[in-house]
This record gives structure tokens, sequence and C-alpha cells, in this order.
């Protein structure tokens, strides 16, 4: 094969994948949402640290406590001397944890023009990046504590947050917001997750969400979904480039719709039975009112 003709072959192949990824809705089964398109996903906070640097230079500091961890990559870390204060984002973490570097410019506090060394510094993470391939969320985020207990977190808009950090307020989150990262095209746009009141401690934040798959590649060659639409998946790359070549449907597309149909039944089993309301509607769900009578959609079993 050709460089050009690869090139080509593997278009085509991540047409078909999108094809079945995102088919178009029919009458049979209206919109398709995919059921392994739904994965968990969960980010665990970092509580604050602070200390003394030991020694820098105009963009790192390292520390003898070693205390730092790639998951502080994004943070804001604020340094303290004697005559100014400066804020930087947080863009590398050494292997052993004892340097930091961050972003030359930026935030708060213009050009370190003066060493660090014997400065305090204190470094809190209220905004965490979501997933790679996250798209949307899907119902609740939990928020999990060391002791144990489990609450529900609270999805606001962003400007909802930005109003609420205008009170320097730390403690048990309550609210997040959802916000895209700006991006300059040169990488898949992110989304970041962000906390109020301020993080205070390390928790376990757990949610579902919709992914967007990425494109295969030699390092990521399995498309989502698993073996069992493995015939299904050929098919939609089939048919897009028999649609490609001859710039109609054909048997190769009749195929994949075909094996599209069983797909669908067969995932929309794995979705949990939702049987309506299991309450009068007529008289609602009191103390007062609470019965041994159930109704399914109004009609009573």
């Amino acid at each position: 094969w050709t460089a050009a003709q690869v090139l080509e072959i593997d278009r085509h192949i991540q047409s078909g994948l999108r094809q079945f990824y995102y088919p178009a809705p029919s009458q049979a089964f209206g919109e398709i949402h995919w059921s392994f398109l739904k994965p968990m996903g969960q980010i665990t906070t970092i509580a604050p640290i602070s200390g003394t640097v030991a020694s820098s230079t105009s963009t790192t500091a390292t520390v003898a406590a070693l205390p730092f961890s790639t998951d502080m990559i994004g943070a804001l870390i604020t340094y303290t001397t004697t005559t100014a204060s400066y804020v930087r984002a947080v863009t590398a973490v050494s292997a052993d944890g004892g340097t930091v570097t961050w972003a030359s410019s930026g935030y708060y506090g213009g050009t370190i023009g003066e060493t660090l060394a014997a400065a305090t510094y204190s470094l809190a993470q209220d905004d965490y990046f979501l997933p790679t391939d996250f798209g949307r969320l899907i119902g609740n985020m939990t928020l999990a504590a060391e002791d144990n207990s489990v609450t529900s977190l609270k999805v606001v808009p962003e400007s909802s947050i930005r109003e609420r950090r205008m009170v320097a307020v730390s403690g048990t989150p309550e609210y997040v917001a959802l916000a895209p990262y700006s991006s300059a095209g040169t990488a898949a746009q992110r989304w970041l997750l962000m906390f109020s009141p301020s993080v205070d401690a390390e928790y376990h934040v757990g949610f579902r969400y919709e992914a967007i798959p990425q494109a295969l590649s030699q390092t990521a060659p399995y498309p989502l979904g698993g073996a069992e639409y493995s015939e299904c998946i050929l098919a939609s790359c089939l048919a897009y480039a028999e649609f490609r070549m001859l710039d109609q449907a054909g048997d190769h597309m009749a195929r994949f719709q075909t094996l599209l149909a069983a797909a669908v039944a067969k995932d929309r089993k794995k979705e949990p039975v939702h049987l309506g309301e299991t309450g009068d509607p007529d008289v609602g769900m009191t103390r007062a009112t609470r019965t041994r009578t159930f109704f399914i959609d109004g009609v009573e079993i």
C-alpha cells in the first residue's frame, strides 16, 4: 500500500467507526445511545499543602519534604517572600516529588525576579480536569469523604461558582460547575470541574458521563463496545467505504443496518428497566397517604 492509500483506508475506518457510534435515528429505535458510551468516572481532590522552599530557579522550586505529586499539575501555587507574593499554575512535577515547575507568567505577581529560597508556599486546587473523553454529565455527582459519608453535589452554572469564590471559604464542597477549557486546537478540548467551597481535604467524586470515543490508532487499536459488536463495526466501515467509492449505499450498508438493529436490541437489554411512577399521580406520596396499593404509570396493580 502507498502512504496515500493507507491514509485513505484509515479515514474510512475512523468514519465507519463514528457511523457505528453515532448512527442516524431510525423509526424503529429512535435516537441511539449506547450503554458502553456511558462509563463511570472518578476524581480525587487534593488536600491543600504548605511549607518552605529549599531552593529555586526562575520557574522551579524544590522542597525537602517531597510533598508534590503529578495530581497537582494544573493547581495554583502561591509563593510569599518578604517583599511580594506570586501565584502560578503548576505545569510539571519531578519523579521524586521534590521539585515543582510552574508557568513563567500569568495569574498574579508579575515576573519572579528574586530567589524563592526560604519563601513560604501554599498549594490548593479547586478546578480539576474531567476525563479526556468527557462529553456530558449523566445524572448526579457524589462526593465521598474519608469517614465514608457520601453526599450529592449540586450542579450549578459556572458563573455561580465564580460569585461564591468572591468570599474565601474552604470546607467540604457542596457545589460544582462544568466549564469548557480554552483550546488552541492543538489537542482535544477538555472540560473543567469547579468546586465551591474551596477544597479542604481529599475527597472522591464519582459520576457517570457520556464518553466521546477517541480515534483508533496503533497504540489504541480496540474500539469501544467489545468483541460482541465487532461484526457490526466491520460492516459499518465497509458500508462507509462503499458509499465513498460508489457515491451510493449498497449491499454493505444493508448488512450494516441489519447488524445494527440486532446490536441495539442487545445493548438495550443491559439498561435498567424503568417501570414508571409507583405512586398515585392524583394523590401523591406523603406520610399520610402511603398505602400498600401500588400504581405503575397511573394504573393500580
